[in-house]
Protein backbone atom coordinates (compact mmCIF):
# COMPACT_ATOMS: atom_id res chain seq x y z
CA UNK A 1 0.00 0.00 0.00
CA UNK A 2 2.72 2.48 0.99
CA UNK A 3 4.86 1.58 -2.00
CA UNK A 4 1.96 2.10 -4.41
CA UNK A 5 1.28 5.54 -2.86
CA UNK A 6 4.92 6.52 -3.26
CA UNK A 7 4.96 5.32 -6.89
CA UNK A 8 1.71 7.19 -7.57
CA UNK A 9 3.12 10.36 -5.99
CA UNK A 10 6.32 10.15 -8.05
CA UNK A 11 4.30 9.52 -11.21
CA UNK A 12 2.12 12.57 -10.45
CA UNK A 13 5.19 14.77 -9.98
CA UNK A 14 6.77 13.52 -13.21
CA UNK A 15 3.54 14.02 -15.13
CA UNK A 16 3.19 17.55 -13.76
CA UNK A 17 6.79 18.33 -14.72
CA UNK A 18 6.41 17.02 -18.27
CA UNK A 19 3.12 18.86 -18.72
CA UNK A 20 4.56 22.12 -17.42
CA UNK A 21 7.63 21.79 -19.64
CA UNK A 22 5.47 21.04 -22.66
CA UNK A 23 3.23 24.05 -21.99
CA UNK A 24 6.24 26.35 -21.66
CA UNK A 25 7.74 25.08 -24.93
CA UNK A 26 4.42 25.58 -26.73
CA UNK A 27 4.01 29.09 -25.32
CA UNK A 28 7.52 30.06 -26.45
CA UNK A 29 6.66 28.89 -29.95
CA UNK A 30 3.35 30.73 -29.85
CA UNK A 31 5.05 33.97 -28.79
CA UNK A 32 7.58 33.67 -31.61
CA UNK A 33 4.72 33.13 -34.05
CA UNK A 34 2.99 36.24 -32.71
CA UNK A 35 6.14 38.32 -33.26
CA UNK A 36 6.40 36.90 -36.79
CA UNK A 37 2.78 37.81 -37.47
CA UNK A 38 3.40 41.35 -36.17
CA UNK A 39 6.45 41.65 -38.42
CA UNK A 40 4.47 40.41 -41.41
CA UNK A 41 1.65 42.88 -40.71
CA UNK A 42 4.23 45.64 -40.50
CA UNK A 43 5.84 44.62 -43.80
CA UNK A 44 2.53 44.68 -45.69
CA UNK A 45 1.68 48.16 -44.42
CA UNK A 46 -0.37 47.64 -41.28
CA UNK A 47 2.33 48.66 -38.80
CA UNK A 48 0.78 51.93 -37.62
CA UNK A 49 -2.68 50.38 -37.34
CA UNK A 50 -1.30 47.43 -35.39
CA UNK A 51 0.61 49.71 -33.03
CA UNK A 52 -2.56 51.75 -32.43
CA UNK A 53 -4.57 48.59 -31.80
CA UNK A 54 -1.96 47.27 -29.38
CA UNK A 55 -1.93 50.56 -27.46
CA UNK A 56 -5.73 50.34 -27.20
CA UNK A 57 -5.50 46.73 -26.07
CA UNK A 58 -2.89 47.70 -23.49
CA UNK A 59 -5.14 50.47 -22.18
CA UNK A 60 -8.10 48.08 -21.94
CA UNK A 61 -6.10 45.39 -20.20
CA UNK A 62 -6.85 45.11 -16.51
CA UNK A 63 -3.22 44.76 -15.58
CA UNK A 64 -0.66 42.12 -16.11
CA UNK A 65 0.10 41.06 -12.58
CA UNK A 66 0.83 37.45 -13.39
CA UNK A 67 3.04 35.07 -11.55
CA UNK A 68 6.20 33.79 -13.22
CA UNK A 69 4.65 30.46 -14.23
CA UNK A 70 1.63 32.23 -15.73
CA UNK A 71 3.89 34.55 -17.74
CA UNK A 72 5.94 31.59 -18.97
CA UNK A 73 2.79 29.76 -20.10
CA UNK A 74 1.15 32.80 -21.72
CA UNK A 75 0.50 32.29 -25.41
CA UNK A 76 1.03 35.93 -26.35
CA UNK A 77 4.03 38.14 -25.64
CA UNK A 78 3.70 41.12 -23.33
CA UNK A 79 1.90 43.90 -25.21
CA UNK A 80 4.57 46.49 -24.39
CA UNK A 81 7.25 44.27 -25.94
CA UNK A 82 5.21 43.87 -29.11
CA UNK A 83 4.71 47.63 -29.32
CA UNK A 84 8.42 48.21 -28.72
CA UNK A 85 9.45 45.84 -31.52
CA UNK A 86 6.99 47.41 -33.95
CA UNK A 87 8.09 50.95 -33.06
CA UNK A 88 11.70 49.86 -33.54
CA UNK A 89 10.82 48.60 -37.03
CA UNK A 90 9.00 51.86 -37.73
CA UNK A 91 11.98 53.96 -36.57
CA UNK A 92 14.36 51.79 -38.59
CA UNK A 93 12.19 52.22 -41.70
CA UNK A 94 12.04 56.00 -41.23
CA UNK A 95 15.82 56.27 -40.80
CA UNK A 96 16.39 54.21 -43.98
CA UNK A 97 14.35 56.60 -46.13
Amino acid sequence: MLISLIIHFIFDILLFGFTLTGNIILSINSKENEYSADHFAFKIGYGEDLISALYLLQKMSLGEDMRLIQRMQASHPHIAKRIGKLEYLEDKEISNT
